[in-house]
């Protein structure tokens, strides 16, 4: 028998789930690399870092040929050309302008979630007992009749 290291042995025996746990931090540094990057006066070095990180974590998480059809999806375009342009934005070092871009294209491909968030997020047991109180019983009022069609493409809806 011999001995191998806990990293073979996953790759051997697992390649999937070790993939997607790599993709999983992968995302997650790349997100905290953009953070600290804002935080730090917009510094391009950690935002481009963040971008790197955030998108591969993406395709190992998910796949190289579902993270294309991803982006690709008709629904999806207006969003992916804005983050793909923010993050080119923030490689030809204009970060600021980059950041703004790139938000908003994460906004419109992700905007969903936020809703799933809204929806679910209350029903979990350490967070019901934060939305028992009256004053987290108030949502805004764009979410009451949500549509996960586009996050900033109905801008009419946040308006009174």
């Amino acid at each position: 028998m011999r001995k191998v290291s806990l990293f073979v042995y996953l790759l051997e025996n697992k390649p999937y789930l070790c993939l997607t746990e790599i993709g999983v931090a992968l995302t997650t540094f790349g997100g905290l690399f953009m953070l600290l990057g804002v935080m730090l006066f917009f510094d391009g070095a950690l935002l481009a870092l963040g971008n790197v990180l955030f998108i591969s974590g993406v395709t190992l998480i998910i796949g190289p040929q579902k993270t294309f059809y991803f982006f690709a999806r008709k629904q999806k375009i207006r969003g992916t050309i804005c983050f793909l342009g923010g993050v080119l934005l923030v490689f030809f070092k204009w970060p600021f302008l980059g950041v703004i871009v790139e938000t908003f294209g994460f906004l419109n491909l992700f905007g969903w979630w936020i809703v799933w968030l809204d929806r679910e997020l209350p029903q979990c047991d350490p967070i019901t007992c934060i939305f028992t109180y009256p004053q987290c019983h108030r949502r805004p009022h764009f979410l009451e009749n949500w549509e996960p069609r586009g996050f900033l493409w109905r801008i009419n809806d946040l308006k009174d």
